[in-house]
């Protein structure tokens, strides 16, 4: 026990800690509350991490004092134990035992869930992280809260039961001494019987004095047993009352918290089902046409006996392909006030059908749906928008019935595609499962069906709903809509006519009595009289009878003008008629409101989409015949809504309505009826009126609004104010509100000005002549700036789109018929074509190599964009210079005319640059675009010969040129190996190009003197007879590999002869990788070029792994082989031996150690011991990103599955015997053993690599490491950046952007940094070899790449070695 208790107390506490610490989590959860919406996600899980730790942590100290505190109380037990042994089993003694029963039972009962913890049912032991884990997630006090407590209370009534036997015992032991005082009295009585008599009295009065005490004791006795019942008793109440008050809280916490969670579970479900549904704002028409009701009016409706007899019909379902008496069709031509009755029919039929179901219990309330469908707006005008405010409308209206929201939940989950918006046959089918099970009659109001662009759907849809369900249908529409026509019983069609004649008296009587009173008709007009001549012309037409009093209240008309007017309505008139007399009146204005109504007029016909009112201030104002407006001011704003109103003389009114394209909720201007938008977009209408115009003309007068403002008011700079910052979308349209519109539309326009030319010439009397050749004038503007040019091609990028290019096509290829045409002399028309081409050839192509980075960052357009795409109708920026190192491709009928593969190498500093390709026989690219079901070996074999080599050196200068450009041919043996053992067919799928193709193994020395073509080796030495170079070649032998020399053989054993044909098939890609004959090689020149790695790929038996020694004086030698998959490394990653893969190679830069990637697994080599042989470290990912850490000692690999680099050391055995060599350094006659000098450059050693770190000196005075990073984004770019600190990736600066061609072409990187601040950024993009080749892939002609970049421009502050500091870079824009 003492030594025990000496433990305990030289233990720490590990939950101490965590108690200790409660109040740091405190402070700390008060610090990420100033910005949670970052730091309380990193904060809650380090305070679930803790929580789970302090769980762990003092379940042993919980557990500990809890075991001290047992053998503290054991030895009382068993004190009582021996007090009661042998003791007769009286009332107490019963108790006792029992109450020890219980303690002994609960003590048993913890110690027996203690072992359950560790050990398993059948007595083993439980595993470490199972028992880990059951305690990380169950506490101490949830294991053993209750049988604590339990034994607590027992314990607790023993002590009670005690103290009462020590009470009991007490009046025992005093009753006895009270016996022992009677004999002794009674012993003192004979004794005294001698005595007086006197004593008589004495005796008399003891035994009074004993009856007195002995009923003291028995009331004491009494009282003492009536306290110890009313103890008990009021011990039990209280802890029953206690029970039944905790109970009730927590059962009523528990009902609180229940309703809570189901309310938040409701809100969150139904807020999910709502975004599923996305409704439109399908209310606002509504609301709006309950406005402009007048009051009194549009009652009619529901005394009409088709209407009553519509409520009160029964559901036949007799005919599916036909409405029944369950539809009616109410019908009535424009202007007749449909949407009003609609309106008010919803309203009335929705309070009626209340106020009938409020009177009976029973009776389910009916649902009343509407929809108003609005033509123009593709949210307001098909039929899924109209299945979606319906839905809408039924989800909000039982939104707290569980079992209809049950159904939307079921539909939207297990019968949805799983896309996040419901589709149109989701929807039309929750709305048929809800009315034929919702168990309620269910009335549907849909208003402008004519409007609707998918009438049949629509009508379909309805027809099926009706089947089976209790649906009543109320439509409004048009006569002309043909599916209502063909489903639509005559007995239920309502025709309106003339039967709103009433409703418009009481309109234009209360109207035209207003009128007077204001003082526009003169005070004794007979109002009688002149509310017949209106009711006369509108004859039935609710809108006309609008229009006219609108028209009544220009105040460009007299008092007696207007009675004139009203009297010579003497026939009905239709709402052309009206039109005509708006357009007239509006003709009869100054000649600024007339321009601006139409201008207003045509913008809102003919647009592409609805412009808000400050969108179409910036166009009304982009014209060049009228001065810009101000955009910024509100009172200007509102001012030039109310001046178009006024100035379109009622035609117009404002909305405001949500703008998909803004994101919010904006003000709109429409016409005041759809009739309006066609009257004006009709042909007939365009010698009626002044402001009326044609299409071709409205979209002349649109086009050159959008030119002129993409010309003079669009800033011609970047859009974002400078250089390296980017606009956006809402700052974009809140500075130019009509840019959006613009940039995006103005093509689309440009096209519908076409025409049909044979009509047009020869035709001296074309009135519209003027108008195109301003048009003509406003597109030369726009090309012939340059800057200007930019901004609209930035503009486009920051709203998210590709610069629209189709239409422009179209429009140019119709513009070169334009020759016939008389044009303007000041216009070079065939130059302005030109130039439209230009600019048609320039979109996709900068798009296709751009797109993903412009959309992301615009303004980086400004800057090396046009170095890499050249366009000549953009300006070339200076800061940078981007040159491709292509030459001419072999010019012969026996070549192929493309290269099969490419590669090239650069040198450490950058000077020197070789490129290798490719080029194999015509008759070898012709069978690879040709599918065969059969083919003879001497097909084959004849495909191998006619190949050549071309092989080019590049001096890497200002303007780089080619100083070697040598092409020799390929032996054809050499050549046919390599088809037999690698060439295959392979299917074309989405992420690989299929057809013919092979491996083909390539390589080229750092200083570009050595390279190898599949295995053989090219040298360049200097010629001895004279000036130039001489290429020397040799075949590497292949003795190492002697078990599988038929690998390096001619002959196929395969094939019975050459003539022997067979099929295709077995030489497509999965066919020889399952029959495991295909032989894949690689080499790779150590950077000193002092030896050359080979590596090999045999699926059938072992791989190999070879260092060939190179000299300048001798043959190339084996230096060191070994096998590499002894221990079956290919079976462990099917998908690397059914594949075609690249090797990753890594050299050491202090020891000969290289190490390289194959099969999934890391080898080192220390290949300049011959006894050391290739050494599996650790399995990788079989596609990796490998390099040594700068401190040489461990390797550094890339996951790409996590996403994230790991560490291995570097084994001992691989180091123990190796030596400190120079470093590699072909670019310095100075070897060091040092760390990296300040010629070392940065490359990424492997094509894709995510983070290539390096560091340098940056001159020798210079205190700052720099690190370049290297890495792909997901779209396939590749990324540049350059930063100070390299384990910290703040204040990275990215070197240059490049285009999309620089990633997907697998490009390795070579960087040289200036000396100072006269030199430049050199980039060199290098072509890096691939895995196969084939003739249908691509051809890549940007690769290899030479690039300067300012370094200025790109925002490196050069270190100024004579001044000592870094100068701040300039960052201006281009020269115009």
């Amino acid at each position: 026990m003492l030594v025990r208790r000496r433990a305990t107390r030289g233990r720490p506490k590990a939950g101490g800690r965590f108690e200790k610490s409660s109040s740091r989590q405190t402070v700390v959860g008060i610090i990420v509350q100033s910005n949670p919406e970052y730091a309380a996600l990193a904060w809650g899980g380090v305070r679930l991490v803790l929580q789970l730790a302090s769980n762990y942590a003092t379940f042993f100290d919980k557990l500990t004092r809890t075991l001290e505190r047992l053998a503290h109380h054991l030895p009382q037990y068993e004190l009582i134990v021996g007090l009661y042994k042998g003791r007769y089993l009286d009332q107490f003694a019963q108790r006792i035992t029992a109450s020890l029963r219980e303690v002994y039972v609960d003590i048993f009962q913890f110690l027996q869930r203690v072992a359950l913890v560790f050990t398993r049912k059948d007595g083993k032991s439980k595993h470490r992280p199972v028992v880990m884990a059951s305690l990380v997630w169950k506490p101490f006090d949830a294991c053993f809260d209750e049988i604590l407590q339990q034994m607590e209370s027992h314990r607790t009534v023993l002590k009670e039961v005690v103290e009462l036997d020590q009470i009991r015992s007490n009046v025992e032991a005093r009753d006895r001494a009270e016996k022992g005082w009677e004999a002794m009295g009674s012993v003192h009585h004979d004794a005294g019987k001698a005595r007086d008599f006197q004593g008589d009295a004495v005796h008399k009065s003891e035994a009074e004095r004993e009856e007195q005490q002995e009923e003291r004791r028995k009331a004491e006795t009494a009282r003492l047993n009536d306290a110890e019942h009313r103890f008990a008793e009021a011990r039990e109440r209280k802890l029953a009352a206690d029970a039944r008050a905790e109970a009730r809280r927590a059962q009523e916490n528990l009902k609180k918290l229940k309703g809570e969670v189901e309310q938040a579970q409701r809100d969150e479900l139904t807020s999910r089902v709502r975004t599923w549904l996305s409704p439109p704002e399908f209310a606002q028409d509504y609301e709006k046409a309950l406005v402009s009701r007048e009051e009194d009016t549009a009652e009619w409706l529901f005394d009409d006996p088709m209407v009553e007899s519509w409520k009160t019909s029964t559901f036949t379902h007799s005919n599916q392909g036909r409405f029944e008496q369950e539809c009616l069709w109410v019908q009535g031509n424009p202007g007749y006030g449909k949407t009003v009755l609609a309106a008010n029919a919803m309203t009335e039929l929705k309070d009626e059908k209340e106020s009938s179901s409020s009177h009976s219990s029973t009776t389910l309330i009916p649902d009343v749906l509407y929809f108003f469908f609005r033509s123009g707006i593709s949210t307001m005008s098909s039929n899924a928008a109209a299945h979606r405010a319906l839905l809408a409308q039924i989800l909000q209206t039982h939104r707290k019935d569980n079992e209809i929201m049950d159904k939307f939940v079921f539909a939207m989950e297990e019968m949805s595609s799983g896309q996040i918006i419901a589709s149109e046959e989701e929807l039309g089918e929750l709305l048929r499962v809800y009315t034929k099970c919702s168990g309620r009659e269910c009335f549907i109001i849909l208003d402008g069906i004519d409007e609707c662009t998918e009438n049949d759907n629509l009508i379909q849809s309805l027809l099926r709903l009706k089947q089976d369900s209790e649906v009543r249908m109320l439509l409004f529409s048009r006569p002309n809509v043909a599916a209502l026509i063909r489903t639509v019983s005559n007995e239920q069609q309502l025709l309106i006519a003339r039967k709103t004649s009433a409703d418009i008296e009481i309109y234009l009587k209360r109207k035209v009595e207003l009128l007077q009173d204001e003082g526009l008709l003169p005070a004794n007009a007979n109002t009688n009289q002149l509310v017949g001549h209106l009711l006369t012309g509108a004859d039935g037409m609710f809108l006309w009878a609008r229009l006219m009093v609108s028209y009544l209240k220009c105040p460009a008309l007299t008092r007696s003008q207007r009675v004139e007017v009203i009297e010579n309505v003497i026939l009905p008139e239709g709402l052309e008629a009206m039109y005509d007399r708006i357009g007239d009146l509006i003709g009869q204005g100054y000649q600024i409101e007339r321009n601006l109504a139409r201008k207003i007029i045509i913008w809102l016909t003919f647009t592409k989409r609805r412009l808000t009112t400050r969108e179409l201030q910036g166009a009304i104002a982009s014209s060049a015949d009228r001065p810009k407006a101000s955009q910024d001011d509100e009172e200007d704003l509102e001012e030039f809504t109310k001046m178009v109103v006024m100035t379109c003389a009622g035609l117009v009114e404002t909305e405001r309505l949500h703008s998909p394209v803004h994101g919010q909720i904006s003000t709109f201007f429409r016409f005041i009826h759809l009739s309006a938008s066609e009257y004006f977009s009709s042909q007939e209408c365009r010698f009626k009126s002044a402001i009326s115009t044609t299409a071709w003309d409205a979209h002349i007068e649109i086009t050159c609004s959008c030119l002129y403002f993409l010309t003079f008011a669009l800033p011609a700079q970047p859009l974002g104010e400078r250089l390296g910052k980017n606009a956006t979308k809402d700052g974009l349209s809140r500075a130019f509100p009509f840019c959006n519109y613009a940039a995006l539309h103005w093509t689309g326009h440009l096209e519908a000005t076409r025409f049909d030319l044979s009509r047009t010439v020869g035709n001296s009397a074309l009135s519209t002549k003027d108008q195109f050749d301003r048009l003509l004038h406003s597109l030369s503007g726009l090309l012939s700036k340059s800057f200007n040019l930019m901004s609209w091609i930035e503009a486009n990028y920051v709203y998210g789109k590709a610069p629209p290019c189709e239409q422009l096509k179209q429009w140019s290829r119709w513009a070169k018929s334009l020759k016939e045409l008389d044009t303007p002399q000041d216009l070079d028309m065939p130059s302005l074509c030109d130039d439209v081409a230009e600019l048609v050839r320039y979109l996709p192509e900068i798009h296709e190599y751009w797109g993903s980075k412009l959309v992301k960052t615009p303004g980086c357009l400004w800057e090396e964009v046009t170095a890499f795409t050249p366009c000549r109708l953009l300006p070339q920026t200076a800061s940078a210079t981007v040159h491709s190192l292509i030459t001419e491709d072999p010019n012969s009928d026996y070549m192929s005319t493309q290269y099969l593969c490419k590669v090239s190498e650069s040198s450490s500093n950058g000077r020197i640059l070789g490129v290798l390709s490719i080029w194999p026989s015509r008759d070898y690219q012709m069978f690879t675009q040709q599918k065969k079901k059969h083919v003879s070996l001497r097909k084959l074999r004849d495909l191998s010969t006619g190949w050549i080599a071309k092989y080019e050196i590049w001096a890497l200068a200002t303007e780089p040129w080619c100083t070697v450009d040598h092409r020799f041919s390929l032996d054809a043996t050499e050549v046919w190996i390599q088809m037999k053992q690698t060439m295959c067919q392979r299917e074309e799928n989405f992420w690989e190009t299929g057809g013919w193709g092979m491996q083909f193994p390539m390589a080229i020395s750092k200083d570009a003197r050595m390279f190898t073509v599949l295995r053989t080796l090219y040298s360049l030495k200097p010629a001895t007879s004279k000036p130039g170079l001489i290429l020397e070649s040799s075949v590497l032998g292949m003795d190492f590999d002697g078990l599988k020399t038929s690998h390096w053989s001619a002959g196929d054993s395969r094939v019975s002869s050459d003539d022997a044909l067979f099929k295709s098939s077995q030489l497509e890609e999965d066919e020889r990788f399952e029959r495991r004959d295909l032989y894949l090689y690689w080499f790779f020149f150590h950077p000193d070029g002092c030896s050359l790695l080979f590596a090999s790929q045999d699926l059938q038996t072992r791989s190999m792994a070879a260092v060939f020694k190179l000299d300048t004086t001798s043959q190339p030698s084996v230096l060191n082989s070994g096998e590499l998959n002894i221990k079956g490394s290919l079976l462990r990653h099917p998908s690397w031996c059914r594949n075609f893969n690249q090797v990753q190679v890594i050299y050491h830069a202090a020891y000969p150690l290289l190490g390289f990637s194959f099969a999934g697994r890391l080898y080192l080599w220390a290949f300049n011991n011959p006894a050391e042989k290739p050494f599996p470290v650790c399995d990788i990912h079989p596609d990796p990103k490998i390099q040594f850490s700068d401190c040489g000692s461990d390797v550094i690999f890339s996951e790409p599955l996590e996403g994230r680099a790991r560490r291995t050391p570097i084994p001992h055995r691989v180091l123990q015997f190796q030596q400190m060599v120079a470093v590699w350094n072909p670019a310095s006659t100075e070897l060091t053993t040092g760390s990296w000098n300040k010629d070392t450059h940065w490359r990424s050693p492997s094509p894709g690599s995510r983070e290539i770190q390096r560091h340098r000196s940056w001159g020798s005075n210079s205190r700052t490491n720099l690190t370049l990073d290297t890495f792909h984004s997901p779209d396939n770019n590749l990324h540049l950046r350059l930063r100070q600190n390299r384990h910290s990736p703040q204040g990275s600066r990215e070197i240059s952007k490049l285009p999309s061609w620089a990633g997907s072409g697998m490009a390795n990187i070579n960087v040289q940094l200036p000396e100072s601040r006269d030199e430049m950024v050199k980039i060199i993009l290098n072509k890096a070899a691939k895995p196969w080749y084939g003739m249908s892939e691509p051809v890549d002609n940007h690769l290899p790449a030479f690039i300067q970049r300012d370094p200025r421009s790109a925002g490196l502050g050069i270190e100024d070695r004579e001044m000592g500091r870094a100068e701040a870079p300039d960052r201006t824009l281009p020269n115009r």
